[in-house]
């Protein structure tokens, strides 16, 4: 899951269980992130209390966010490979390259098809 800039502060106002907010407060708020979590079905509107409230699907949402754990199965490997591949390169001999500022796309292009 991938939380804007703009989406992370929504949900957090959400935090407290069974919170609902107004139509009022509602619309001091910027609404790309507010309708992108309407549309996900995070965010539900009642009749009855007149206000927005976190559904069951926001509130695993929110708790999938904060408790996804960053932290790797087995510290003792090595790092990614993108560490050995410039190693290699310098046990080659050759200087890292670097892109031309005009063509980055199709330095990328040529680097991905070089390493192939």
């Amino acid at each position: 899951m991938t939380l804007s800039e703009r989406q992370y502060p929504l949900l957090a106002m959400f935090d407290k269980p069974h919170l609902i907010m107004s139509v009022a407060q509602a619309q001091a708020i910027d609404q790309r992130p507010f309708r992108s979590f309407l549309i996900r079905g995070y965010l539900g509107y009642s009749r009855v209390k007149k206000g927005f409230y976190l559904t069951e699907t926001g509130q695993e949402a929110w708790h999938r966010f904060n408790d996804t754990s960053i932290q790797r199965k087995d510290p003792t490997q090595p790092l990614t490979n993108y560490f050995r591949y410039f190693k290699r390169l310098r046990s080659a001999g050759q200087a890292r390259p670097r892109a031309p500022k005009d063509n980055v796309r199709e330095f990328i292009a040529a680097q991905r098809t070089a390493s192939l």
